[in-house]
């Protein structure tokens, strides 16, 4: 009797345990980190630019029509055209890529965990804008139980086209080439606002030398006191390890000030700039 009476202490353990899983994994994550419309491509219609393209000095009006029909902001357009090897078709392909129609799969990362991905033959078919040390580059394409968490990369070396990510459970912080981002079917760029360039590349530097093999964790910073600026980072999930490079900077790019840090949160920090866009509207992520 006495042996029946504690199995059934057990189960209830293990299904008030399975419980206060579902709940916060519903409190915690899924009103953080769900993204309404991510994969939405931009409904506009397709205009010539070439025209705005040749032009020597570009207008407001010039950038916001480039912009609309490309995904690119003006420093974008601006990094382009100082280029010595600059074509006006290099905006040819960037109007094709954010305004086509590209066939994508839904593929599996882990148990839980799929990807929303363009077919191979489309992976080269996506321009990256230029980059440079510091930029962040994000993507909604990652998604867990049916929620949109994204995920989210560091610039460490743009020349190589290298980034750090914390990339799944199991798995440490890592340097990765950055071609893979081109392959989601849905990205963006950011940069931090206003800080100089030598700046930026500090702290790509910083993460590169202190921020490579830390274990990953989904609850970093969700209890307890955030890892300081001074204090060592012990694991992370890819937002939080971008964030947490950031701040020992004395940048804060958690939006909304939670103790959970989300892809999300970092594209709606006001402290960063959008640079390039591809498979998302601004509307997708902005409040």
């Amino acid at each position: 009797m006495k042996e029946l009476s504690g199995r059934k202490r057990r189960w209830k353990r293990l299904i008030i345990a399975i419980a206060f899983f579902f709940l916060a994994f519903f409190v915690f994550f899924q009103p953080l980190v769900h993204v309404e419309g991510a994969g939405k491509r931009a409904d506009c219609q397709r205009k010539d630019i070439q025209k705005v393209a040749a032009q020597q000095k570009l207008e407001d009006t010039d950038y916001q029509l480039l912009f609309e029909q490309t995904g690119l902001t003006k420093e974008a357009v601006d990094a382009i055209r100082e280029k010595k090897t600059y074509q006006i078709k290099e905006f040819l392909r960037f109007q094709e890529a954010y305004l086509g129609e590209w066939e994508s799969e839904c593929c599996s990362t882990s148990l839980f965990t799929k990807e929303d991905r363009l077919r191979r033959k489309h992976w080269k078919s996506v321009p990256l804008a230029p980059l440079e040390d510091g930029d962040i580059i994000l993507s909604f394409s990652s998604h867990s139980l049916g929620w949109r968490h994204g995920h989210a990369g560091l610039v460490i070396d743009a020349e190589k086209k290298l980034t750090l990510e914390a990339v799944m459970p199991g798995e440490d912080s890592a340097i990765k080439d950055l071609a893979h981002w081109q392959t989601y079917s849905n990205f963006l760029v950011l940069r931090l606002k206003g800080v100089p360039e030598r700046e930026r590349k500090a702290i790509a530097e910083y993460a590169e030398q202190n921020l490579v093999h830390i274990p990953y964790s989904l609850t970093s910073g969700v209890f307890g006191k955030r890892s300081g600026a001074e204090e060592k980072l012990r694991s992370a999930q890819c937002a939080y390890l971008i964030w947490y490079a950031f701040y020992h900077f004395g940048y804060d790019l958690d939006s909304d000030g939670g103790h959970l840090v989300t892809v999300l949160d970092l594209a709606r920090s006001s402290k960063l700039e959008l640079i390039q866009i591809f498979g998302l509207t601004p509307e997708t992520w902005k409040e």
